[in-house]
């Protein structure tokens, strides 16, 4: 199975389940969105998951809503700006992306707030290390196949047992 995020139906009182990928997916996102009563809407976008005409539809649905706030995470922006598809990002508040790249491609389509935050880190004492600091690994995003978490759990572990005990996940 090439995804490992759970599907199923099994009921969760903590989420609700609005989209998928039948062709009623982005019906119920739109309704949902339009009747939501939060003031704030953080958008996780990748394009492999809503097409242009799912992002335009979405956007029209935030027109009508009662956010006070959309903000959009984006990724793989320079897919979306090689077919020229980028017009809907107006309709968020402010853009988050994870390179320079990405935000100048968004400035060009007439986004002016574009926050970048790139991957990885940064010590805050410049790089230096004192000898009882905890070294963190770390993944986030989507829990793909691709991302290979249990072999960085598996990772982590054999680094704990052989190296150091300073190290967490």
């Amino acid at each position: 199975e090439e995804d490992r995020i759970d599907t199923t139906d099994d009921p969760d009182d903590r989420v609700t389940r609005l989209w998928s990928y039948d062709h009623h997916g982005i019906d119920r996102l739109v309704e949902a969105l339009q009747s939501a009563d939060s003031p704030i809407l953080w958008w996780q976008h990748h394009p492999g998951h809503f097409s242009y005409d799912d992002m335009v539809r979405v956007t029209g649905a935030l027109t009508n809503s009662r956010y006070k706030v959309r903000v959009i995470t984006m990724h793989n922006v320079k897919e979306i700006a090689l077919k020229g598809e980028l017009d809907w990002v107006k309709n968020f508040d402010r853009v988050f992306v994870h390179s320079a790249g990405d935000a100048e491609l968004l400035s060009k389509a007439g986004q002016r707030n574009v926050v970048v935050i790139p991957h990885g880190f940064q010590r805050p004492n410049g790089g230096s290390r004192t000898v009882n600091d905890v070294f963190t690994i770390g993944s986030f995003g989507f829990l793909f196949k691709h991302k290979n978490i249990d072999l960085l759990v598996a990772a982590v572990g054999r680094v704990k047992s052989m190296v150091a005990d300073n190290v967490q996940l």
